[in-house]
């Protein structure tokens, strides 16, 4: 099998993290990440590393290299590549909250699953954000109420779900604006014509 020479165990690592928090809530898992960047850049003749992220996992990494300083990201980061990443929110967390989700497991139930997901402050944190959603597009609609990004607080109370709002509240303002990681970015997103490199964002 053709590995492009990489070795699981030495200049290959998986990082696992618990999904259901959001990324202010990662405090021990950040320094286990940056000991494992430092000790793999260091066991490869100094070679930066690339780190490479799924789904919530793009954003979780933003914060945590907007909480690294410049001159280690100059010396340990080569770039941040990230497939799939929910930039700007997903209508998908909504849906956690409203009646669950089954992941794509059609054995599963929703609504069983709702009560285990609501507690998530993921979910909160992955909402779609102000300035990146129109405040006029309709993002959950019933028979007598439509809610957008202006309404979460009303939505949080008509599902009866104050501590929801709570986490929505202590969540949104972790990656205000999306700002720049300050390495080289590659978003991998739809499919494998849809690349965008952003080289400059320091």
């Amino acid at each position: 099998m053709n590995t492009q020479g990489y070795i699981r165990g030495s200049n290959l690592h998986g990082a696992p993290y618990d999904f259901r928090k959001a990324a202010h809530e990662h405090e021990d898992y950040f320094n286990r990440v940056k000991i494992l960047v430092e000790e793999t850049y260091l066991a490869n003749e100094e070679t930066p590393v690339i780190l490479l992220t799924h789904s919530l996992g793009s954003p979780t990494m933003l914060y945590f290299l907007i909480h690294q300083s410049k001159a280690w990201k100059e010396k340990y980061i080569r770039a941040l590549v990230t497939l799939a990443g929910p930039w700007g929110g997903s209508v998908r967390a909504l849906s956690i909250f409203a009646v669950g989700d089954t992941l794509g497991n059609w054995v599963l139930s929703e609504k069983n699953l709702m009560w285990e997901q609501r507690p998530s402050s993921s979910g909160a944190w992955l909402m779609p954000q102000k300035g990146f959603w129109d405040p006029e597009d309709v993002l959950v609609q019933t028979t007598s109420t439509n809610y957008t990004v202006e309404d979460y607080q009303r939505f949080f109370s008509d599902l009866d779900e104050p501590l929801a709002w709570n986490m929505r509240e202590d969540t949104m303002e972790l990656l205000p604006g999306l700002p720049a990681p300050g390495v080289e970015v590659i978003v991998l997103s739809g499919n494998v014509n849809s690349i965008k490199c952003f080289p400059n964002l320091h």
